[in-house]
């Protein structure tokens, strides 16, 4: 549980940010997707009702409103990890992980940019 109340779980199957009274976040790893979520938390799978997708859901601007309390956590763990296990650490990592998504500095320039500038492609 972070300061404010918010709910950060990281599962292997799906990683999901909850705000007391608030829409969630949910990604699901097996889909490679993210949905906001109006309904009850999701289960040890990510199994939740009422998700949307950013192109199915209340609109862009609200699922960017809401992913981006996720991605600005990912955005500081990310800056921590580095400064507590160097610069090389999420190299090393990337390697050792047989389920690769983007490289390190890809997949953060990539969260930054959506942080930042949701309508960038």
């Amino acid at each position: 549980m972070l300061a404010d109340g918010t709910v950060l779980e990281l599962h292997g199957f799906f990683a999901s940010l909850e705000v007391p009274g608030a829409a969630g976040f949910l990604y699901l790893r097996s889909r490679h997707q993210a949905y906001v979520h109006f309904g009850a938390k999701p289960d040890a799978t990510g199994r939740v009702a009422g998700l949307f997708t950013r192109a199915s859901g209340p609109g862009r601007s609200h699922f960017h409103a809401v992913s981006a309390r996720f991605l600005g956590w990912i955005e500081a763990y990310e800056t921590w990890l580095e400064r507590e296990f160097g610069p090389t650490y999420r190299e090393r990592s990337y390697a050792a992980y047989p389920h690769r998504w983007k490289a390190p500095r890809a997949a953060r320039e990539w969260f930054s940019r959506y942080l930042h500038c949701p309508t960038s492609p």
